[in-house]
């Protein structure tokens, strides 16, 4: 009796293997634009249904943070905090974190990233646009801030 259960685990332990080494996941790629970049993502899975299944909440995910990060969204919580500076402002989990580990990046970097350098982007944004270098008062100005 015993040397039948072996025989015949033994046969489903061989099976069980030849059926997962049939079953070999495939790559399907993904790409959306969030924050102004491309970008993508590429997934494992036995067939695309399965594969989008797993995409879709990454890209909500990303899509969720760009909503949140954006300096190009005026309604983000980033241009919130800038906007009503330099009051305190409550944010989320998310922005808390960003913002936390870039203010230790800052120190750690001793100041060469710099992530308070938001009026002088968009100084440039503007002189980018119109074609126009921003003044130096301008600049001297946007850099005090």
């Amino acid at each position: 009796m015993h040397d039948r259960w072996r025989v015949l685990c033994g046969a489903l332990a061989v099976l069980g293997v030849a059926v997962l080494h049939s079953f070999q996941p495939l790559p399907f790629e993904y790409s959306q634009v969030h924050m102004g970049l491309r970008v993508r993502i590429v997934v494992y899975a036995p067939d695309e249904p399965s594969a989008a299944r797993a995409a879709t909440p990454a890209f909500a995910r990303i899509a969720a943070l760009d909503r949140a990060m954006s300096d190009y969204r005026p309604d983000s919580e980033v241009r919130e905090v800038a906007r009503l500076a330099p009051a305190a402002v409550p944010v989320s989990a998310d922005v808390f974190r960003v913002v936390s580990r870039a203010i230790a990046i800052a120190r750690d970097t001793d100041g060469a990233f710099d992530p308070t350098v938001a009026p002088l982007v968009a100084l440039w944004r503007d002189a980018r646009a119109t074609g126009r270098l921003p003044a130096p008062a301008a600049l001297r100005a946007a850099g005090a801030l």
